[in-house]
Formats: structure tokens, sequence, C-alpha cells
């Protein structure tokens, strides 16, 4: 039997929360979050419906997702995940974009928005022979190695 753990981190004075799952296997029906979702697979791979697309999400990739956002997800080609979320209520995001001096909220788009963090090919999600030849940068690995259409 597998088990999965979730750990919850409060910080009252930045106003977030912080979640660690480990060995979550199980699906996530689709949902919505009143807050920004920042997250990071730290391991595994998961498939991601957002937004009308469907994201193999794998080790190393962010994903930042906009309050009120319907997903949901299910475990990837790798199995269990451990997942790091760090949540931000809209009124910390206020208040964050006023000490920013910035006129409005950010709205993050394409919803979701998500890249890899570590410039390298997909192992988990692309066969070797469609893997870019080098390594590439952050920002298009996503939509080189991993996105579906």
């Amino acid at each position: 039997m597998h088990s999965a753990r979730t750990t919850l981190v409060p910080d009252r004075e930045l106003g977030v929360e912080a979640y660690l799952f480990q060995g979550f296997i199980r699906p996530f029906a689709r949902h919505f979050h009143a807050h920004y979702v920042f997250g990071l697979i730290e391991d595994g791979s998961r498939t991601l419906q957002c937004a009308g697309r469907v994201w193999h999400l794998c080790r190393d990739h962010v994903l930042l997702i906009n309050p009120g956002e319907n997903h949901g997800c299910e475990a990837g080609r790798e199995g269990a995940i451990t997942y790091l979320s760090l949540s931000v209520p809209i009124p910390t995001m206020e208040h964050w974009t006023r000490a920013a001096a910035l006129d409005a909220l950010p709205s993050l788009r394409p919803a979701p928005w998500t890249t890899r963090i570590w410039p390298a090919a997909c192992a988990c999600c692309t066969p070797p022979s469609s893997r870019p030849s080098r390594p590439c940068a952050a920002r298009s690995c996503w939509a080189t190695c991993c996105s579906q259409p």
C-alpha cells in the first residue's frame, strides 16, 4: 500500500500557506481555489486538465494557477508525486501589488502558466528521439518538450 502525506506550514506574517504533498497517486477531481497557487513538481509526474488543455507535468515544472481557475489532475507515467505548493490569498496579493506600486493584480496568462526550472529536456514526458539535441531554455522547454494541444 502506498502512503500519501500532506504537510501544511502557514506563515501568518506573509499571509500565505505552504503545502508539501508526498507520495500522491490518487487523482484530484476538478476544483478551483479562491487564491493564487504557485506549485513545483519535485518528483514524479501528473497530467493536469486546465483551461481546456491537457498538460503533462514532471519533475522541475513550476505551475502557476489564477484564483477561480477550474483544474484537476491525475497520476502521470512516473507514478507518485512530491509536490510543493504556495497558496497566496487575493488580499495578500493585493497588498504585495500595492507595495510594488503596480496598478492591478496579476493575471497569469496563458493559464495555467508553467515552465521548467531546470534547463534540460523533459525525460519523463518525451521519448529520447524527440528531445532537443541540447538543453533548451527554461521558458521554451515546456513548449518544446512537454505541452499537449
